[in-house]
């Protein structure tokens, strides 16, 4: 195992929750002894020591971790300490410490931290918190002009209609083709948010993209606008759309009946949040 500096945050949320979660257990939860302070003091120090240690181990406290990663090396923690401390009880602590404490104590650590990750992810992931590690603002433009092609034919012109009808509705196809040259050789659409395609696009090739995908469904929002802004010539277009918050929640609320399309509304807030 390579070593690596901890965050010093992590390990001060740590030791907060687990202060919190054995206050709660030993203090609120029926215990067969009078004294649980007392009596699970040296239980406390060893779990707390023994969660921290192994946090580090699985590197809980390594910084740039994706959430599945960090919530994958949560769960292996909690499970190493539990069967650690499972062990212990019954062949060191020779049973005096209860099994039922140990798994609450570690299912509420595990649930605590678990709830941090997910919120903080979240937050991140809403935000585009993640700034792309391969913008640069020096790279060169020049002769940005758009490089003119033939228009499209006949056939590619109606697939590409029914594609855009099939996957934004008929609508936003009938308005695009009233407002662009959707016939142009220099035009091109988009149905996903495919960074790795949008590289292999060559450099001022097109004068118009169009994402069809709306912003609101999208993730790495800042390195698709930067790589379109990077492919783009001079005075070249892009056309994208979302759903304002408030146009998504009018429709909610006018969907579902009354009470319920409040419910509906928080959930689906905190979702796409």
């Amino acid at each position: 195992m390579k070593f690596y500096k901890p965050g010093i945050i992590n390990i001060i949320l740590d030791a907060i929750v687990l202060s919190l979660v054995f206050g709660v257990v030993l203090g609120w939860f029926p215990l067969t002894t009078q004294t649980p302070f007392t009596k699970y003091s040296n239980f406390v120090l060893v779990f707390a020591v023994l969660w921290i240690v192994v946090s580090y181990f699985f590197k809980c406290y390594k910084k740039g971790q994706g959430y599945f990663k960090a919530s994958i090396n949560l769960f292996y923690t909690a499970l190493s300490v539990f069967a650690v401390l499972w062990l212990l009880i019954q062949f060191f602590f020779d049973g005096i410490f209860s099994e039922r404490v140990l798994m609450t104590i570690t299912i509420g650590v595990f649930s605590v931290r678990y709830v941090i990750l997910f919120v903080y992810y979240a937050y991140r992931y809403a935000v585009s918190y993640d700034i792309p590690k391969d913008i640069s603002t020096d790279i060169p433009r020049e002769n940005a002009k758009v490089i003119q092609a033939e228009p499209i034919g006949e056939e590619q012109y109606e697939t590409l209609i029914s594609l855009m009808k099939s996957f934004a509705g008929e609508k936003a196809t009938d308005f695009l083709e009233k407002t662009t040259d959707l016939r142009s050789g220099n035009l091109r659409v988009f149905f996903e948010n495919d960074i790795n395609e949008l590289k292999l696009v060559k450099s001022y090739q097109y004068s118009t993209f169009i994402q069809l995908k709306k912003l609101n469904n999208m993730r790495n929002i800042n390195t698709m606008f930067y790589q379109m802004n990077v492919k783009l010539p001079d005075n070249g277009i892009l056309i994208c759309g979302f759903e304002s918050k408030s146009t998504w929640k009018k429709n909610i609320l006018n969907k579902y009946p009354k009470c319920l399309n409040n419910i509906v509304y928080c959930l689906y807030f905190f979702v796409k949040r």
